[in-house]
């Protein structure tokens, strides 16, 4: 993790060998904290249930991984932040 984040840093790209596990792939190339990390998934489609999901991650202290469809990445990222803040 302290190498990734180094090289995130410093613009350096990190290109990670997949393995069976695209979250841990994904993962291992972010830079994010690796020593404790949820794997949440695809989030609910209702947004009352999706905004809940949401605030239990936000209360989370370790890495949380979601899968985002691509379609839905600029809804999700609106809504992440403002449940998130800006720390996050």
């Amino acid at each position: 993790m302290e190498l990734a984040k180094l090289c995130a840093d410093k613009n350096i790209p990190v290109v990670p060998i997949p393995g069976p596990s695209a979250v841990v792939t994904a993962l291992s190339a972010s830079g994010l904290p690796t020593n404790e990390f949820s794997f949440v998934g695809f989030l609910p489609k209702h947004n009352s249930s999706r905004k809940e999901r949401l605030i239990l991650s936000a209360n989370e202290s370790a890495t949380q991984i979601f899968f985002i469809p691509p379609h839905k990445l600029s809804q999700f990222l609106e809504e992440a932040a403002a449940i998130f803040g800006e720390s996050r």
